[in-house]
């Protein structure tokens, strides 16, 4: 089922955002950026069992490969640990454990704070608002599901790693305090 949208005026990528997942229909959603990819063809079957069989589970992740003109790790796991890993709450609050490719939610309904169209990135603040508003963890398989290409013109190559934190600390902790 797709559907298009035309919108008469650009509002800005977080609030667009959010419009796109109040448009999804499905038990789970998955998101993908343009710039990344799936490579691991039961990436979704894989994730969808395990959410549908551990009920206490919001989220469920994966490893991806770094692709980059630039960098010497290009080719290689972003997360080197090779074990599965659990994150609750307290765990997104200084660190972002998941890599926006890899991820697969459940759909929830719920209301996005208005901070949420503000912010810079929405990955990350979005995983909080599921874990808290679920009161559930997120799950981290060792798996390689997808390749996340870093270059100039990302979003993420251009924010400092300091930008990246302040921005998500002040809005969780603004928010959750």
């Amino acid at each position: 089922f797709k559907k298009y949208f035309r919108h008469e005026e650009n509002v800005g990528m977080m609030p667009y955002f959010v419009f796109a997942l109040n448009q999804c229909l499905g038990t789970y959603i998955a998101i993908c950026d343009g710039d990344d990819y799936w490579i691991d063809p039961l990436k979704l079957r894989k994730q969808v069992d395990f959410l549908n069989k551990n009920p206490d589970f919001v989220i469920h992740s994966g490893n991806a490969i770094q692709l980059s003109e630039k960098l010497e790790n290009n080719g290689k796991p972003i997360i080197k640990e090779t074990r599965n890993e659990v994150f609750t709450l307290k765990d997104f609050v200084s660190n972002n454990n998941i890599i926006a490719c890899t991820g697969l939610f459940r759909n929830m309904s719920f209301q996005f704070p208005e901070s949420f169209k503000k912010i810079t990135f929405g990955d990350w603040f979005l995983y909080v608002i599921l874990i808290e508003n679920t009161k559930s963890k997120s799950y981290r398989s060792s798996e390689i599901f997808s390749v996340y290409r870093i270059h100039d013109v990302g979003l993420m190559s251009n924010l400092s790693k300091l930008e990246n934190y302040s921005a998500h600390i002040f809005q969780i902790t603004t928010i959750y305090d």
